[in-house]
């Protein structure tokens, strides 16, 4: 029995072997796509985030250090024989952070879509 060497046997492997690293890059590129859009997410959530924490910090804090009441929190309450009494503090601060953190997470998309154009 005479044994023969066959050439299809090699092309075909080089031809699995291709469609096995065509695969893997186009995987690669699907889960870089759908990574960087996580991250932009993610990033995105930090900085509407901080811009609210900060703003809101700050503004309370003036309020306390130049003696502000519409920048300042205070809480009162009055239990007696009638009823009780609530009262809280001015929301001015957070409402003022609430719309710095919308203006900063819109400039933040803004650019990043610039530098990705």
């Amino acid at each position: 029995m005479i044994h023969k060497k066959s050439t299809t046997g090699k092309s075909e492997k080089k031809v699995v072997v291709f469609r096995i690293i065509k695969c893997i890059l186009i995987i690669e590129k699907y889960v870089n796509m759908h990574l960087r859009g996580v991250l932009m997410n993610v990033k995105s959530f930090i900085v509407a985030f901080g811009s609210i924490v900060l703003t809101t910090a700050l503004l309370y804090l003036i309020g306390y250090v130049f003696t502000i009441p519409l920048l300042m929190w205070h809480y009162e309450y009055t239990d007696s024989t009638n009823g009780f009494f609530v009262s809280t503090g001015s929301l001015v601060p957070l409402i003022v952070g609430l719309v710095i953190s919308f203006i900063a997470e819109k400039i933040y998309i803004y650019k990043h879509q610039q530098k990705l154009g």
